[in-house]
């Protein structure tokens, strides 16, 4: 693992996403669908899909937003 990595992950990893305003027991879970890599090639975010009212939403989070799960 690199130094300034958060850990290792990849597509299809459960996380739990950290939303801000909300307490943490109220955060919501998500699949990795893609990683996206920094220019040095680390990966630095992921597009993660999680559960909403209508349906399924997909948006970009950075990994110092998520915590597996």
């Amino acid at each position: 693992m690199r130094a300034n990595s958060y850990r290792e992950v990849k597509e299809g990893d459960i996380v739990t996403v950290q939303e801000k305003k909300l307490p943490r027991q109220l955060w919501r879970l998500g699949k990795i669908l893609r990683l996206i890599p920094g220019r040095d090639g680390a990966v630095i975010s992921a597009v993660v899909k999680v559960k909403s009212r209508n349906g399924a939403t997909e948006f970009k989070r950075p990994l110092s937003k998520t915590l597996p799960s």
